[in-house]
């Protein structure tokens, strides 16, 4: 069975949203992060620096680890919380 350890920092806020730095396994590789932009209007994010988590070998994707970090921010709205973690 697989278990996901997502974990993402809020880096930054705008007048539209926010940006966090994501870490696609923050258990077994802790050094692995990249940062994405989302929107809090439309939920929509964008994958701005990326972790490369499948090339690194991880069993996640950026994109997975991403969608679901913004589905934990939206269940959070309208507070955008310094740190979120998804666990599955």
């Amino acid at each position: 069975m697989t278990t996901w350890h997502f974990k993402g920092v809020l880096v930054d806020t705008t007048d539209t949203g926010a940006r966090y730095r994501f870490f696609p396994d923050h258990v077994m590789a802790k050094d692995v992060c990249g940062e994405f932009e989302v929107d809090t209007s439309t939920w929509e994010f964008r994958i701005v620096e990326p972790a490369d988590a499948e090339e690194r070998g991880l069993v996640s994707t950026d994109k997975h680890c991403v969608r679901a970090l913004v589905h934990k921010l939206k269940l959070a709205a309208p507070e955008l919380p310094v740190e979120v973690l998804f666990v599955a």
